[in-house]
């Protein structure tokens, strides 16, 4: 599951927006920005008049005032930028959805709570230390998980542990390397490792290392997370609850980090003249494009291309995987198009409301199922060439994704062949 994956459901989970006729969206010459000029009780009156009818007036209206805040950043300062998102979380409705928001969160704490079991509890405090509307709440939950995944032998503990560390000097904080002792099978548990702040190159050598040897699998507890989570009570009746908690779940996991390859790719990179560590680039490699994650298999083919960079003669035993990735990769696109499009064409949704429960749907597809085979039995059913898409995909890249990636060019610099 990858972040990318979830991030096509996260729009939807905000679709309020996208229901409102453009007319009704668009801010009125002169019309007030920022909700926040309205006096307090002007504030209170319209908070309670959107949350009591979210489905008939307050999505629709907290699409208003975005879209209010969205414009005037972009003809201030020519887009929305950090400002823009801050002041939309000033508004109203923003100020209506994060306490709605804030209030799944702690439904969801307790319920995780009262199950008690140690995953459960971890859960717990892994959704408090991310709370950002009480610091010191968010500081002892973090305090809490660090405690419970030093004494765990659970590695999901351990690495719910790893995102929610303690500010230097508020709690002792699990060491990396102790995921790949509880679990060393696990691709995730070396990556871990090789990204520790402040990784040396010869901690990342000896992740690779040990990746190469031991790791037969890829699991990163986002999956299990989301399961948890699906399981607590749900809101189910269409409104501002249920779409907090879409927009909750949404955000948990679009979040769940991604270990950054460079550390290993820069010993796949250096090894020219290294045979051992080519072989052992390569054995990871093939262990990430077996995974069913996009972005997984992206890295494989990243850690592929420096292995034929430095080993020409080992580009024919990964033609075929390259091929299958740009073909599926094409088709992706070709199909992102198309459904932008038709959402495009399709008009206004009956109620703000309805897009609710297909964003939920999505979500769930994009975490429990494989990204990769979903996307692959798309292509199969399209009836198009494996080869020919792989074909347009290298035209429009105008490389293999075994060749090197071209190098960035400066925006001042001249167009070649002008």
């Amino acid at each position: 599951m990858t972040a990318n994956g979830v991030a096509a459901a996260a729009p939807m989970a905000a679709a309020a927006g996208d229901a409102v006729p453009p007319a009704a969206r668009a801010p009125s010459p002169g019309a007030s920005v920022a909700t926040p000029a309205l006096p307090d009780d002007g504030r209170t009156e319209l908070a309670r008049r959107m949350k009591a009818d979210w489905c008939g007036f307050g999505a629709a209206e907290a699409a208003r005032q975005t879209a209010s805040v969205h414009a005037r950043a972009t003809e201030q300062r020519g887009s929305v930028d950090m400002q823009a998102l801050d002041e939309e979380r000033q508004t109203v409705g923003g100020e209506v959805m994060a306490e709605a928001v804030a209030d799944a969160r702690r439904r969801w704490m307790q319920a995780l709570a009262r199950r008690g079991d140690e995953r459960s509890l971890a859960m717990a405090d892994y959704l408090g230390g991310d709370d950002d509307d009480d610091a010191a709440s968010a500081s002892a939950a973090r305090a809490r998980l660090q405690a419970r995944a030093r004494r765990s032998t659970d590695p999901m503990v351990t690495a719910l542990a790893l995102q929610r560390g303690c500010a230097p000097g508020a709690c002792l904080n699990v060491e990396a390397a102790q995921w790949s002792r509880l679990e060393p099978g696990n691709l995730d548990a070396w990556l871990a490792l090789a990204n520790a702040g402040g990784a040396q190159p010869s901690q990342a050598a000896y992740a690779l290392d040990r990746l190469a040897q031991e790791a037969r699998y890829s699991r990163s507890y986002q999956r299990e997370l989301y399961a948890a989570l699906v399981d607590l009570p749900q809101t189910h009746t269409p409104g501002l609850a249920s779409e907090a908690e879409t927009r909750l779940a949404v955000s948990v996991i679009s979040r769940w980090p991604l270990f950054p390859m460079r550390p290993l790719l820069d010993q796949c990179r250096s090894a020219v003249a290294n045979a051992g560590t080519l072989a052992r680039c390569e054995a990871v490699a093939r262990l990430m494009v077996q995974h069913d994650s996009w972005i997984q298999r992206a890295l494989g083919l990243a850690m592929a291309r420096a292995v034929v960079a430095a080993r020409p003669d080992r580009r024919p035993a990964w033609e075929a995987t390259a091929q299958a990735y740009e073909a599926v990769q094409e088709w992706a696109r070709s199909e992102s198009e198309r459904l932008l499009n038709d959402a495009e064409t399709a008009g206004p949704r009956a109620s703000p409301c309805a897009d609710t429960a297909e964003a939920r749907r999505m979500l769930h597809d994009t975490v429990m199922a494989s990204e990769w085979e979903r996307r692959r039995e798309g292509m199969d059913r399209s009836g198009l060439s494996e080869a020919a898409l792989a074909a347009r995909w290298r035209q429009r890249e105008g490389r293999s994704v075994l060749d090197p990636m071209p190098a960035t060019r400066p925006a001042s610099a001249p167009v070649p062949g002008r």
